[in-house]
C-alpha cells in the first residue's frame, strides 16, 4: 500500500474564476482610477496577476490516492468550490486503460473504466505534492496486475478481468512527426523575426511562448521516441 496527497484542478472553475476576478478587477480599476496613468497600468497588471493566483485556490482540490494491490482508493481530503464529489474505490478489474501525459503547464492522470467513465486529474507543473510519485509508481502496479491476469488460472473471478492499457499520449500519435517539424520550422522562423525582423513583432512575450511551447513539444517527442527504443 502506498499513499499520496496531490493538488488537482478543474479546469472549467479555473477559467471562470480567473476571468470573473480579473473582469470585475478590470472595471474597478476604470471606473475609480484615473485613465493612462502608470498607476492605473500598475494596478491592472497587479489584478491580472491576482486573477491568476486566485484562482488556483478556488479551483482546487487536495486528493489522497492510495494504492492497495487489487484496487485505488480516491479520498477528497478538500472539494472543488461547489462541489462534493464522492470518494471511491476502484478495483483494477474495473480499469480498461490509464493515461499519463506531461505538459508545459499542466499534467494530465487519466484513469478510463470499463464503462467508459473518465476519472481526470489535472496538475499544475510547479505545485509542490506527490503527483510524480503516483504517476512513477502508478505503472508498477498496472505492471503486477497484467501479469496476474497472463499467469492466473481461469476463475470466474478473472472470466471478465483483462489486462490494463496505457494509451498513448499526444507525442506518440502518427501525426506527431509532422507536428515537431512544424514545430522546428516555428522556432527557426520566430527566432528569425524577433532577431533580425524586431519591428514585425509586435508582442515579443507572445512569441516566447510559442517558443517555449514547441520546443517542449519536441522535447517531450524524441523522449517519448527514446523510451519506446
Amino acid at each position: 500500500m502506498k499513499s499520496f496527497k496531490i493538488i488537482s484542478t478543474a479546469w472549467g472553475l479555473a477559467i471562470f474564476s480567473m476571468l470573473l476576478i480579473v473582469f470585475l478587477g478590470i472595471i474597478i480599476t476604470i471606473n475609480i482610477l484615473p485613465e493612462k496613468s502608470n498607476f492605473s497600468i500598475v494596478a491592472t497588471i497587479i489584478i491580472l496577476a491576482a486573477g491568476f493566483y486566485l484562482q488556483r485556490f478556488i479551483s482546487r482540490a487536495e486528493i489522497e490516492v492510495t494504492l492497495f494491490k487489487e484496487f485505488i482508493a480516491i479520498k477528497y481530503l478538500k472539494q472543488y468550490i461547489f462541489h462534493k464529489d464522492p470518494d471511491r474505490k476502484i478495483f483494477f478489474n474495473e480499469i480498461k486503460s490509464y493515461k499519463y501525459q506531461e505538459d508545459r503547464n499542466f499534467d494530465l492522470f487519466r484513469l478510463t473504466l470499463a464503462d467508459g467513465t473518465e476519472i481526470d486529474f489535472w496538475h499544475f507543473t510547479f505545485t509542490k505534492d506527490d503527483f510524480e510519485g503516483l504517476v512513477s509508481t502508478f505503472p508498477n502496479y498496472i505492471n503486477h496486475h497484467n501479469k496476474f491476469i497472463e499467469t492466473a488460472p481461469s476463475t470466474k473471478q478473472l472470466k471478465h478481468s483483462t489486462k490494463i492499457e496505457r494509451e498513448k499520449t499526444i507525442y506518440e500519435r502518427a501525426s506527431s512527426p509532422f507536428i515537431v517539424i512544424m514545430a522546428i520550422i516555428s522556432i527557426v522562423l520566430i527566432s528569425i523575426l524577433m532577431i533580425f525582423k524586431k519591428d514585425s513583432v509586435t508582442n515579443p512575450f507572445m512569441g516566447l511562448s510559442a517558443i517555449t511551447g514547441a520546443l517542449f513539444y519536441v522535447t517531450a517527442y524524441f523522449k517519448y521516441r527514446k523510451k519506446k527504443k
